[in-house]
């Protein structure tokens, strides 16, 4: 509950709490007003003080000193208690000089004009109309004591008393009315001001009103208006030029329109809510639309935005070509992802392939070694081919771990695909079973290419397997090639490519499956059902082919592998497509082997001599220049692995043409096509053999070098 001090602060504030502007104008009418009273108050003393009763100059007195205590209040910080009290007092003070002095008969009832003016001038209208009621109930009070003979016998006034108060309430009367012109004239200079600030202030606004509406009209955003005209009633009121030239479709006549009118493509979403919320409620809205109709279709960047209640602005950005530059973004640097994770793969298969391919060399030629020893009969010879065949089996998957790392030695020519798919296909018939057809669609005009053609056989094989361990009841696979052209830059004639897919009519892929389908020992086979090399084996080939391989499969729908490569000029060589060739001749040359491998160095020796050939050793490239000067006979072939410490292999040939010209070179060696190219090796696949080889290959390689 407020105490007494707190309600009297209420009725009369202070300065402080007042209001600087208001309390300050009271305060100097307040000065003015006590001034003039207290002057007039001292003249009228001086004037008619021999004329006054006793009474009369004590309750003067008395005014006086209230009067300095008014003025002493209203310094101390509270201008309108003391206006209060100055009016009261005035009032006081007049209504007991008339009762004192006989009533209406006095000229001191003047001076209650001097109290509805000065209320009239502190408090205004309010102050006015409490001031008339006040004056108006004294004086009838005074008025009907007079007639009741209730007030003090009096003399009357004299002439000059009469005169001085009448005097001194006119001066009282000029005075404040002559400040009140002055106050008049001030708040008339304020009012002139304050229009003049409000003119300026108009001015500017339109000047701002039409440069935001240059803005709007200039923006390279679409900024369109609306108004809620009713509960869910959002009405389009505006559009910009830009937002009629993103849309592709000039908004004027769609004006007046409810949103779900003007824009039908956004009934059902959460949109039209979203802005009927936001124009009543207020804030902001970023969000990103995709919006289509018959008239305009596209991504939007959306910004909206309330402007002033129940009114809102939408500010938008066509984003259609930016999201889908960022989407290829993002399927590009999946595609650089997947290429440099199949890159690392690769380097690490060609990196463990030179290793194996040495220990292979020695337990496959040691064991067909072993196995030619023994007899047909010999119970042995069942374990030692269960050997060669893991052995050969490895090898393999050595061979299968290069082509995926496009690190083989291709042994490339120009073929015909039409050819190579069609017997690919009929030796594959009786291979896949019975319930899978094989169809192929050959485009006669198909260009021929320049590949290695057991390799694309192998592709072949691989897709043919995939595809029907992809149907387990039965399909149809279809080998189809197709002469494709790829535009070329003006001034230059179209590339051409051959197309080769094969299609399966299997239970398909999903999307996880086909990223990671060409990754090595991924499969989708449980068990030991597969070794997941198949497809890596394909990709690693096309690519080192020159080629592009594409992947099309969907879960139910099939798979379809589609690969191209260039086409080249020049006539096909033929297939040899008869029977195997024969055991290759003996011989009875002499061939110098120089291997840093003891083991295989002496395996390779043993090969050559079950075939009569005359073997030289050497277990580095020096050592075998120091015995071809030493040896004093022929030494009719070089072979040299193409990787040793010292002196490679290619530096060994040339340096060993010097000493014996017309000696014949080949190279041998376990490591991937790149590392043998930065030892100088050609990319001439007939003077290479790669390890591991069988006795039959070695010998049949050594017969062609030295017979070319």
């Amino acid at each position: 509950m407020p105490t007494l001090t707190e309600r009297a602060r209420l009725l009369f504030p202070s300065r402080a709490e007042q209001g600087e502007g208001d309390s300050a104008r009271l305060a100097r009418l307040l000065d003015a007003f006590l001034l003039l009273s207290g002057a007039v108050t001292a003249a009228f003393l001086v004037v008619a003080g021999s004329h006054l009763g006793a009474g009369t100059r004590l309750l003067t007195g008395v005014m006086l000193a209230a009067l300095l205590g008014i003025a002493v209040l209203a310094r101390r910080g509270w201008p309108r208690l003391a206006a209060i009290l100055y009016l009261g007092g005035l009032w006081l003070f007049v209504t007991l000089s008339l009762w004192l002095s006989g009533g209406f008969r006095t000229p001191a009832a003047s001076a209650y004009t001097v109290v509805a003016l000065g209320a009239a001038l502190l408090f205004g209208v309010r102050g006015t109309a409490v001031a008339t009621a006040v004056i108006l109930i004294s004086s009838v009070g005074i008025a009907v004591a007079d007639v009741r003979g209730w007030l003090p016998a009096s003399p009357p006034p004299s002439t000059s008393a009469a005169l001085a108060v009448f005097l001194a309430s006119l001066l009282s009367i000029v005075g404040m009315a002559l400040y009140a012109t002055a106050e008049l004239r001030r708040a008339i200079a304020g009012l002139r001001v304050e229009v003049e600030e409000r003119r300026a202030i108009e001015t500017r606004l339109r000047e701002s009103e039409s440069g935001v509406r240059s803005i709007v009209e200039s923006s390279p955003m679409g900024i369109h208006l609306y108004r809620l005209e009713g509960p869910g009633c959002l009405v389009l009121t505006g559009s910009n030029p830009a937002g009629d030239r993103i849309l592709g479709t000039p908004m004027g006549p769609l004006v007046g329109r409810t949103i779900e009118e003007a824009f039908p493509g956004l009934a059902g979403t959460e949109v039209p809510d979203r802005y009927r919320r936001l124009c009543a409620e207020g804030g902001s809205w970023r969000t990103e639309i995709t919006y289509s109709d018959d008239r305009s279709r596209g991504t939007y960047e959306v910004h909206a935005f309330q402007t002033a209640p129940g009114m809102m602005a939408v500010m938008f950005l066509d984003v259609t070509v930016r999201r889908q530059t960022e989407e290829e973004r993002r399927r590009l640097e999946e595609q650089l992802r997947q290429s440099q994770k199949m890159e690392a793969v690769g380097r690490l298969a060609g990196g463990i392939a030179h290793d194996f391919n040495n220990l292979l060399m020695v337990i496959m030629g040691h064991g067909e070694l072993l196995r030619r020893s023994l007899d047909a009969n010999d119970p042995r010879l069942r374990k030692v081919q269960h050997v060669m065949g893991a052995s050969e089996r490895a090898a393999r998957l050595v061979r299968q771990l290069l082509a995926f790392s496009r690190k083989q030695v291709m042994a490339s020519q120009v073929v015909d695909l039409n050819a190579l798919v069609s017997d690919t296909a009929r030796m594959l018939r009786p291979l896949l079973g019975e319930d899978v057809k094989v169809v192929t669609r050959l485009d006669p005009a198909l260009g021929r290419i320049h590949v290695d053609p057991a390799q694309i056989e192998q592709v072949l094989m691989n897709l043919a397997v995939n595809a029907r361990d992809a149907m387990p009841s039965g399909g149809t696979i279809t080998f189809e090639t197709a002469d494709v052209g790829v535009p070329a830059p003006a001034g230059m004639a179209p590339a051409r490519q051959a197309a080769l897919s094969v299609r399966d009519t299997g239970h398909g892929m999903d999307e996880k499956t086909r990223a990671h389908a060409f990754e090595p020992f991924f499969t989708t086979k449980a068990g030991s059902g597969g070794t997941g090399l198949g497809l890596s084996t394909v990709y690693g080939i096309v690519q080192q082919s020159g080629g592009q391989i594409a992947l099309e499969s969907a879960p139910g729908r099939g798979s379809c592998f589609r690969i191209l490569l260039p086409c080249a000029e020049g006539p096909g060589e033929p297939r040899e497509t008869g029977p195997a060739a024969a055991a290759p001749p003996a011989g009875g040359e002499t061939v110098l082997v120089v291997e840093d491998e003891p083991a295989i160095r002496a395996l390779a020796c043993e090969m050559l001599e079950s075939h009569g050939y005359l073997t030289l050793r050497a277990g580095s490239g020096e050592e075998a220049l120091g015995l071809a000067v030493r040896h004093s006979g022929p030494i009719d072939l070089l072979l040299a692995d193409v990787v040793m410490p010292g002196l490679a292999g290619p530096a060994l040939s040339e340096r060993f043409a010097v000493v014996r010209p017309h000696a014949r070179v080949l190279f041998m060696s376990g490591y991937a096509a790149d590392d043998l190219a930065r030892h100088g090796l050609s990319d001439d696949a007939a003077q290479f053999l790669p390890k591991p080889f069988t006795q039959d290959l070695l010998a049949r390689r050594v017969r062609e070098a030295l017979d070319g």
